[in-house]
């Protein structure tokens, strides 16, 4: 049966990489009428960047993610902070990506996949077209979620956290837990003092508080006939969000939302199947989710034991939780654990039609960071960015919206006190600046008088011996265009003259051919054109001799502005055609250089 899954996902891939390749007339990909010039689909997107971090209680994981106006999703190469402080580890994580990318300047946006928060499908009887006031659906959802985040609490175990921070080994921990163990004292004799109370007090950060939640939610779909509607809710702890918000505002960005880790990956679900379910595999839980028709369906959580995944535990819930109609089961998680529970599942589900496949993923491109971190990276990007549908993922205001000062009646007699020490204390400077003013324009006007009569002293001296200046100005301003007309007849004249002269007549000589001859070459008086006597044979030559000249001519300035031509007999005692041309100075106005 899995071979026959794995023939219609592949079928189903290659019809839509064929329909990609055409165009409708509404602009959607789509087989249409092909015409004789290929028309391309393009899809427009809006442009964006973020910060993608994700946590898995002791280790940060952080990178870029960017989408063009036409190109998809890309992530930079994701790194990792091993540090237990959240606010040590965001600055670490920050440095390694700007170490990475080579940039100094990072998004200043940022969002988090956290198991802290966590969500589920509810059906409450609340219509999307009338939803209520948000604080009580708030209400609403938090008291639903209540019994969920008790359970929730149990993945913060002393072991796992541990684990995670690279500080004891998986196998340590069993033999510690499976010996009735788990509280501190049983593993001090496995690591410093230092780092245990350091994985304590994040213990404490991460399941304090006095169980207050943030939450949020998303619209699924209706259930049929029982006027009931599905929700995608999820919630988060107050104070481990705002320890979260306040890590990043201390290395200078702005948390924006904060997504469930369990099913992050769902975007990144490319199935041509429209039944489809995805089981995403972590260290301390699993999440099976399950879509149906571009929505989700429903969801489950298991808590796994000691960090071990049971394989007949999570058959036996796939199999609850797995629609009649599944045609596709996705696995997300470590790669030794996908690859154990394959072969065990498609024994399991593949008498029911259903293909088991890994989520189809990206090399991580840092050896330290697993693939099944970058799927839920790639997955909360794509959901931030709009390039998947809002209803696969739901997510929670990282922060609140701070209401506008002129809503908050509390500072309204304070604003009246500001108000009324503003305008006396601006009255009082008025005043003092006033009289200020006034002074010291008197003392102006005082020093302003008597600089005026010592200038006046000044100005009549100065008059005579200006015009003494005016008088010599003026003889030398005389001898200065006696010497300039020199320069000009120099400069314009001669030395212009001494290359006219050459080049009109290397322009003559460029130009006649065998069946012509040059008799005169005269200049007017006015130096501005030349008169060109001489002899053709034939009329045809006269013509191009002139036609050739004129273009000879154009580069020194000179036109041809008159041929005149008659048949006469040359010197040479030839019958003939004699010929008379003016050669012109083109003038500024006529285009001449």
């Amino acid at each position: 049966m899995a071979e026959v899954v794995m023939a219609k996902v592949r079928f189903a891939e290659k019809l839509r990489a064929l329909k990609s390749s055409f165009s409708r007339k509404s602009g959607k990909a789509g087989v249409g009428k092909l015409s004789g010039k290929k028309r391309r689909s393009v899809s427009f997107r809006r442009p964006g960047r973020v910060l993608v971090f994700e946590t898995t209680g002791a280790r940060l994981y952080g990178a870029i993610a960017r989408c063009g106006l036409v190109s998809g999703l890309s992530l930079s190469a994701p790194v990792v902070s091993t540090e237990v402080d959240p606010v040590r580890a965001v600055e670490e994580v920050l440095a390694r990506l700007r170490e990475s990318t080579g940039k100094k300047r990072l998004p200043r946006n940022a969002i988090l996949v956290t198991p802290s928060a966590a969500g589920e499908i509810l059906p409450l009887p609340v219509d999307p077209d009338r939803v209520k006031l948000q604080k009580q659906m708030g209400e609403m959802v938090r008291w639903e979620l209540e019994e969920l985040f008790v359970r929730q609490e149990d993945i913060w175990s002393l072991g796992g956290l541990l684990v995670d921070g690279g500080f004891i080994t998986p196998g340590a921990r069993r033999e510690v837990e499976s010996a009735g163990g788990g509280n501190a004292a049983d593993f001090e004799h496995l690591l410093g003092g230092e780092e245990l109370d350091s994985v304590l007090a994040l213990q404490d950060q991460l399941t304090g508080g006095d169980g207050e939640l943030k939450t949020g939610w998303v619209f699924q779909a209706e259930e049929a006939g029982t006027g009931s509607f599905n929700w995608l809710v999820a919630g988060i702890g107050r104070e481990v969000c705002s320890l979260w918000v306040d890590a990043f505002r201390h290395n200078g960005l702005d948390l924006r939302w904060i997504y469930p880790q369990l099913g992050c990956a769902a975007p990144l679900v490319n199935s041509p199947f429209e039944k489809w379910m995805l089981a995403d595999l972590r260290r301390e839980q699993v999440g099976l989710i399950q879509g149906l028709d571009g929505k989700l369906h429903s969801t489950a959580i298991l808590i796994n034991s000691s960090g071990m995944i049971d394989p007949e535990q999570l058959a036996e819930s796939i199999g609850k939780s797995l629609h009649h109609d599944t045609t596709a089961l996705f696995l997300s998680g470590p790669e030794d654990v996908v690859a154990s529970l394959t072969g065990r599942l498609e024994q399991e589900f593949g008498r029911r039609n259903t293909g088991v496949f890994p989520l189809p993923a990206g090399s991580a491109e840092n050896p330290e960071v697993p693939v099944y971190i970058v799927n839920s990276m790639r997955g909360a990007a794509s959901h931030h960015l709009r390039l998947c549908s809002e209803s696969l993922l739901v997510r929670l205001q990282a922060r609140e919206d701070r209401p506008p000062l002129y809503k908050n009646r509390a500072v309204y007699p304070w604003l009246g006190m500001v108000v009324l020490a503003s305008g006396l204390g601006g009255f009082d400077y008025y005043m003092k600046a006033e009289t200020a003013k006034n002074e010291w324009a008197l003392e102006l006007a005082s020093i302003e008088y008597e600089k005026k009569i010592e200038l006046a002293k000044q100005a009549q001296q100065l008059a005579s011996e200006g015009r003494k200046l005016v008088r010599e100005l003026e003889a030398r301003e005389q001898e200065l265009e006696e010497v300039e007309h020199l320069r000009y007849i120099l400069d314009n004249i001669v030395t212009y003259r001494q290359e006219l002269i050459p080049g009109i007549l290397e322009a003559i000589g460029n130009s006649v051919s065998r069946s012509v001859v040059i008799d005169v070459l005269e200049e007017n008086r006015d130096r501005n054109a030349f008169l060109l006597k001489g002899w053709a044979l034939k009329d045809t030559e006269a013509q191009l001799f002139s036609t050739q000249l004129a273009a000879n001519l154009h580069p020194w300035n000179y036109r041809i502005a008159n041929v005149e031509m008659v048949r006469g007999t040359g010197r040479m005692d030839y019958e003939g055609y004699v010929f008379e041309i003016w050669l012109k100075k083109i003038d500024d106005e006529e285009g001449g250089k």
